[in-house]
């Protein structure tokens, strides 16, 4: 193999490994947050008052909402709707950090855990993509090194036969 392919296969198994742990990173700090908003979080009635259409056509509810202590909250859903699409107007419920009711988002059930979910199976795939790459490089590099010694051993005997 030479040595500029060699290059290019590992900076895409570098690639590979580097979006793998990104992916993971960004699941694990989403989880966490989740989790808290389950735990610590409240529940209210919230009608989704606009669609921002933000990076890359995600697409975010911004809820408004009435909180335990009475305070009119107008705060973004932290994560993306993929699945599930809601439309401005709707009820929905919500799941809000009382500390903080701007940290909020739309309460789904099990399908609240959808963005991680994608997530986790992204760091799954990239791994596996990448573990895939580093193994057919090696036996690249295996079937190149015998054809070379193969060819090697054939021009030796071709000197010492006198061909």
């Amino acid at each position: 193999m030479t040595d500029k392919k060699g290059r290019t296969f590992r900076l895409g198994v570098y690639a590979g490994f580097f979006l793998a742990l990104t992916s993971l990173g960004i699941a694990v700090h989403e989880t966490m947050t989740i989790t808290h908003l389950l735990i610590e979080g409240k529940r209210a009635d919230a009608v989704i008052v606009d669609i921002d259409s933000g990076y890359k056509r995600g697409r975010k509810a911004v809820l408004q909402f009435t909180t335990e202590a009475d305070e009119t909250v107008t705060a973004r859903s932290l994560f993306q709707m993929h699945l599930i699409r809601n439309h401005r107007g709707d009820e929905v419920t919500v799941l809000y950090d009382p500390a903080d009711p701007k940290v909020a988002t739309i309460d789904l059930g099990i399908w609240t855990w959808q963005e991680p979910a994608i997530l986790y199976f992204g760091f799954v795939f990239l791994t596996a993509l990448s573990l895939a790459m580093l193994s057919l490089r090696s036996k690249m590099v295996t079937s190149s090194r015998r054809k070379a010694q193969e060819d090697g051993t054939e021009q030796i005997s071709q000197q010492t036969s006198g061909v």
